[in-house]
């Protein structure tokens, strides 16, 4: 986000969807995936992908300057190492799946003032699941999302002497998978809707043949997680999607299924007033608003506050790379 806050900070933020929409367009076209073997001439790039030449020559212009590709002397196109390493297929770093969900919430933002107006998001209730055609997407993009980070995760974390862990919410569970590399010995349950842990058994199979992890399929909104069983509970971008009375039910059940001295951990987007990068939690906020019912980020005083007044204590707040943070509090 721009730090020069003049006409020329509103002229470029008016045009952040030239950016975007850029983004979006060569992902879906193939632009990368196709550069991924090897360098090609516009003319060639457009005949693969049923193009228009000068349309894309002009397009690959763009993505040139904004670092998405890089251009040779004798006129051919390479993906930049940015486009090489997060948005070819296949590849260790591969976000497409979440750029693809962003695009696809571009639907939702497009209903903002009418958000307004109403108060209420688009979708037509509380329980309404994802179209099926984009829960895949949704499950994989968050994954991806939260395992750019979750290396920074598990060195933020010591867990040592930790017999049983509960990931709730787990998703495609990545922190999980690397739990499971970095500590030998804890035993890993995964909590989450049925058909999120089908999802999580077919795609990860590499979590079935731990011996260490077993399944738990469950709406955690509704539904206890049992009384001082664990000794750790993680929820990863979780909290942002509920209102506060969801959220302090989960932390209660979560608070009741700990054994004394056990640990909560939550990896979420935090306002605070010294986060170095506010307005990703901030738009984030904006992006619940559109998206589900109730839901937003929370500020750190207030969770703080909710953490305590169900009897968690000496709760600390470590920020991390890319905007989210981590909350760790002790029963």
């Amino acid at each position: 986000m721009l730090k020069d806050k003049g006409a020329d900070y509103l002229i470029q933020l008016s045009r952040g969807y030239w950016l975007s929409q850029s983004l979006f367009v060569a992902h879906r076209a193939g632009i990368f995936e196709l550069l991924a073997g090897g360098p090609m001439d516009a003319e060639e790039i457009a005949a693969h992908l049923q193009l228009d030449p000068r349309a894309t020559t002009i397009f690959l212009t763009a993505l040139t300057n904004l670092g998405l590709l890089t251009r040779s002397n004798d006129q051919q196109y390479y993906n930049s190492p940015l486009s090489n390493q997060y948005l070819v297929k296949g590849r260790q770093g591969y976000i497409g799946d979440f750029i693809s969900h962003t695009e696809y919430m571009k639907n939702y933002w497009e209903g903002l003032a009418e958000v307004l107006k109403s108060g209420q998001p688009l979708i037509s209730n509380t329980y309404t699941e994802p179209d099926p055609s984009q829960l895949t997407l949704f499950i994989r993009a968050m994954e991806q999302a939260t395992s750019l980070v979750a290396p920074e995760i598990i060195a933020s974390l010591d867990l040592e002497g930790k017999d049983h862990l509960l990931d709730l919410g787990c998703g495609l569970a990545p922190i999980t998978r690397l739990l499971l590399a970095q500590y030998p010995h804890p035993q890993i349950t995964l909590f989450d809707l049925p058909h999120i842990i089908k999802m999580v058994r077919d795609i990860s199979p590499l979590l079935n043949g731990q011996g260490r992890v077993s399944y738990k399929e469950g709406d955690c909104r509704y539904e206890d997680y049992g009384d001082r069983i664990y000794d750790v509970i993680l929820i990863s971008q979780l909290i942002h999607m509920y209102d506060p009375e969801t959220n302090n039910n989960i932390f209660a059940r979560a608070y009741r299924a700990l054994r004394p001295q056990g640990c909560l951990i939550i990896h979420d987007y935090v306002l605070t007033d010294d986060n170095p990068i506010p307005w990703q939690g901030a738009l984030f906020s904006l992006n619940m608003l559109v998206g589900t019912w109730g839901g937003r980020n929370y500020g750190w005083d207030e969770l703080r506050s909710i953490l305590e007044n169900l009897g968690f204590s000496g709760s600390r707040l470590k920020p991390l790379t890319g905007g989210t943070s981590l909350i760790i509090a002790v029963k």
